[in-house]
């Protein structure tokens, strides 16, 4: 398989281009907003939406501001008079980040290839451990950020 390097840009509209027509694609991850289940640099696979019926737990690729794109975790689905919103937020984050309606969706993340492991995430036990660890990791975070501040507080 050969990596072809691409800018921001150039890869927004390939990645457009290739999804709108029904192509999946293979690209590197950049960031640490999904940790720990995507890590900076690992190969991620995106399917076209098409008729797909967007669940809380799926990995959207989608347009973040008209020259990027990013993936992020579906964590809430809303019904308007103007059609569905989702927030979507990363796993290392706190809050949803995004809020998009269906057109701003490109692909939906299928799977992960880690070290050389492919982990799918269209299946129910990786939507079922990442829709665990959005409501883990903020209290994780927070016992974590509490007892380093009490011994900053009393050891130093």
């Amino acid at each position: 398989m050969s990596v072809i390097p691409l800018d921001r840009l150039e890869f927004e509209q390939l990645a457009t281009d290739l999804l709108q027509n029904g192509h999946k694609m293979r690209f590197r991850a950049r960031g640490v907003s999904m940790r720990p289940f995507i890590l900076n640099g690992d190969i991620l696979t995106a399917k076209p939406l098409s008729d797909h019926i967007i669940q809380r737990g799926d990995i959207l690729l989608y347009h973040a501001d008209p020259s990027r794109l990013m993936a992020h975790r579906v964590v809430g689905i809303k019904n308007t008079s103007s059609g569905y919103r989702y927030s979507l937020k990363g796993d290392s984050l706190f809050e949803p980040d995004s809020i998009i309606q269906r057109h701003q969706a490109l692909g939906i993340v299928i799977a992960i290839e880690h070290n050389g492991v492919t982990i799918r995430t269209d299946t129910r036990r990786h939507k079922v451990n990442a829709i665990l660890w959005m409501y883990v990791y903020p209290i994780v975070r927070r016992i974590y950020l509490s007892i380093k501040n009490i011994k900053r507080k009393y050891l130093n």
